[in-house]
């Protein structure tokens, strides 16, 4: 079985930061799910309608937040972004559904292509087709 790279962005170590003074176990709940992708375990949902090329994916995900009795649904959601090609997942965002309701795709969009973006700023665009896909979400964000 081949091994993802699991690599977090900006967006979701700013996010983390700041969760992390409410729920002391964040860190343990995410690293389940981190340990489970990094198998190739994609978990939750497709996200639809992205207009992503094809082996680039985006996944909503619930985590259950253990620092709460409410269960799931009052766990966190935590989005990703998964590059097969390269065997790459960009954990994009997470947030507590008690404090934001849904992203919706429009927002989801830009996520990634923010996490393009800073992939473009560290020179670590691998292939012409990551440099198209980034140019072909900006264009359609425009």
């Amino acid at each position: 079985m081949v091994k993802y790279n699991v690599i977090p962005t900006e967006q979701f170590e700013k996010d983390i930061k700041y969760l992390i003074k409410k729920y002391r176990r964040i860190d343990d709940d995410v690293d389940d799910v981190v340990a489970q992708l990094e198998q190739g375990f994609f978990l939750g949902e497709l996200v639809n309608n992205l207009s992503l090329p094809p082996n680039h994916k985006a996944y909503k995900c619930r985590i259950k937040n253990t620092s709460s009795k409410k269960g799931k649904s009052g766990g966190f959601r935590f989005i990703y972004y998964v590059v097969t090609d390269n065997y790459e997942i960009y954990l994009i965002t997470i947030f507590s559904k008690t404090e934001i309701g849904n992203l919706d795709n429009s927002t989801i969009r830009k996520y990634i292509t923010k996490t393009l973006r800073e992939k473009q700023k560290y020179c670590i665009l691998q292939t012409p087709i990551q440099l198209g896909v980034f140019l072909c979400l900006k264009l359609r964000e425009e």
